[in-house]
């Protein structure tokens, strides 16, 4: 550490090194400021975006509740196009897949749900989207195609969906004359705790299965 003989010595000092470092430091003052107003005007503009976002998906829940197709539609559309960087374009597109089911638009509803089971960040609504998805493929008699994406998916470590999953790949087998691995999922999703208000019957109908199965 220097010392200064005098007062007038101290002084220079100070001057020669605000002359040398006061430049920078002024700037790494601005930089913090701004980056400062910078990241609490993007909180701002995050907080404004889910607001409005929040407004159209309850205007969505209410014209679906009501039956008005149309404006679903055009809510979804607002939400996808203006909003897509929210949570609700997800819960969005769930809503707009039961509106195309509806409609007769099974494909339509695929899309949607697609859409929100591959690009979501909610684990959550990524398996409620899939779990949606492979019901639409049975319906459609589509058994192998559900069973391959059932297979695909991560289902062990769904959590709580993992039995629902279960059930469906039963569902899936039965379709297929494959009842042994029906009986088995359907085992599965009761060992997993599965509340299903068919799903104990569907496995007490199979309980004496000894069909050969088909081969795929």
């Amino acid at each position: 550490m220097e010392i200064y003989d005098n007062e007038e010595q101290q002084i220079e000092a100070l001057k020669k090194w605000w002359k040398e470092n006061g430049r920078s430091i002024i700037a790494g003052v601005i930089i913090g400021v701004g980056s400062i107003v910078g990241w609490n005007a993007w909180q701002s503009y995050k907080t404004s975006q889910a607001k409005q976002a929040s407004d159209l998906y309850q205007q969505m829940l209410a014209a679906s509740k009501e039956q008005k197709k149309d404006s679903v539609i055009k809510l979804s559309e607002q939400i996808n196009t203006n909003f897509s960087a929210t949570p609700y374009k997800a819960l969005a597109d769930l809503i707009l897949a039961r509106q195309k089911v509806e409609n007769g638009d099974l494909e339509g509803a695929k899309t949607a749900l697609a859409e929100v089971y591959t690009a979501s960040p909610d684990e959550a609504i990524k398996h409620i989207a899939r779990i949606r998805f492979l019901r639409l493929l049975l319906s459609e008699n589509k058994h192998k195609e559900a069973l391959k994406l059932i297979s695909k998916f991560n289902v062990s470590s769904s959590g709580s969906f993992e039995g629902e999953y279960a059930e469906l790949k039963g569902d899936a087998n039965v379709g297929m004359n494959r009842l042994s691995a029906a009986k088995q999922a359907y085992q599965r999703a009761l060992d997993l705790g599965r509340k299903s208000r068919y799903l104990g019957l569907k496995n007490d109908e199979l309980a004496d299965a000894a069909i050969p199965e088909l081969s795929e």
